[in-house]
């Protein structure tokens, strides 16, 4: 752990103490819109969709490629990127996809620090623990 001393641990807390633990292990969101009909209604309903789960503070406006088919969304959980809650959100968010994702015609995917560090534990946790039905490392055969 970071001495409370150093800039980066300073950063972190002051980042945490101001926007919430979450603004600290954002999560991206890129939404293939190239199947839509008005991909700006349909990257909004992604946001919308998103936006209304359980567990994101805040997902922000989106950002668009030249073409105005893809998209770029930050999505901040209110919990921290170590919290096996946060762990949870990114789990449901890629689970209830296929709803918005179907009525859209869009597809997405979600990415970023988090999201990648989550990915790499639950691989590293059934590479160790192959029979094990946690889903976090830190609880991995215990």
């Amino acid at each position: 752990r970071c001495p409370t001393t150093a800039t980066e641990r300073r950063a972190y807390d002051l980042r945490a103490e101001a926007f919430g633990p979450g603004s600290n292990g954002p999560l991206t969101l890129v939404v293939d819109a190239r199947g839509a009909g008005d991909p700006e209604t349909a990257v909004a309903a992604v946001a919308d969709s998103v936006a209304a789960t359980d567990g994101v503070a805040s997902v922000s406006t989106p950002t668009f490629n030249e073409q105005g088919d893809t998209a770029i969304l930050t999505a901040v959980p209110t919990t921290g990127p170590t919290d096996e809650r946060t762990e949870q959100l990114v789990n449901t968010l890629r689970a209830d996809r296929s709803a918005v994702e179907r009525d859209q015609g869009v597809s997405y995917e979600i990415t970023g620090t988090t999201a990648l560090d989550i990915d790499m534990a639950q691989k590293t946790q059934s590479a160790w623990c192959p029979t094990s039905r946690s889903s976090s490392v830190s609880r991995c055969c215990s």
